[in-house]
């Protein structure tokens, strides 16, 4: 079986990366859009580790329609790399869930 398979966000930039010096504060955000003519909330977020990461999210409504803002903070304190997975739970029928990669990289 073959087809095409219709996004039904789009994710900008597709991944988080949060790259920087210990001790500083490394944040990075992310812009969900839906592409679909039906506008939906979030019923739930988690991460998948959650140790080295704080994250929020924020519905914003204009003219055109609604899109989310992912914000997400690194909290390791220690040099070192790390990746986590941050899903998102919409309130679609069919469920669906949207992942998003996280990857860090903290330097001395």
């Amino acid at each position: 079986m073959t087809g095409d398979v219709k996004k039904f966000v789009l994710l900008k930039p597709e991944i988080i990366s949060l790259k920087g010096k210990a001790g500083e504060s490394i944040t990075a955000q992310m812009k969900i859009t839906p592409t679909i003519d039906e506008e939906f909330n979030i019923l739930k977020t988690w991460a998948k580790n959650g140790k080295d990461i704080t994250f929020s999210l924020e519905k914003i409504k204009n003219e055109t329609g609604a899109y989310f803002i992912l914000s997400v903070q690194n909290k390791k304190q220690t040099p070192g790399r790390y990746f986590d997975m941050i899903t998102l739970q919409p309130d679609l029928s069919p469920p669906r869930l949207i992942k998003i990669r996280v990857s860090g990289r903290i330097f001395k």
